[in-house]
C-alpha cells in the first residue's frame, strides 16, 4: 500500500511540473474518444441498421 501512495505522489509532482502537457494529453484523449464515438455511431446508423424499425402490430 505504501508503494502505491509513493507512486501517486511522484505522479502528482510530475503533473504539477508540467500542467500544459497534462492538459494537452487530457484534451487529446477526450477529443479522440468523442471522434471515435461519432464515427462508430455514423457507421452503425448508415451501414449496420439502414432501415427504420417497424413496431409489431
Amino acid at each position: 500500500m505504501g508503494a502505491i501512495l509513493q507512486h501517486t505522489r511522484v505522479a502528482l509532482r510530475g503533473f504539477a511540473r508540467s500542467p500544459g502537457l497534462v492538459t494537452a494529453v487530457c484534451l487529446s484523449l477526450g477529443l479522440s474518444a468523442g471522434a471515435n464515438t461519432t464515427v462508430v455511431s455514423g457507421i452503425e446508423s448508415l451501414v449496420l441498421d439502414p432501415y427504420p424499425r417497424v413496431a409489431d402490430a
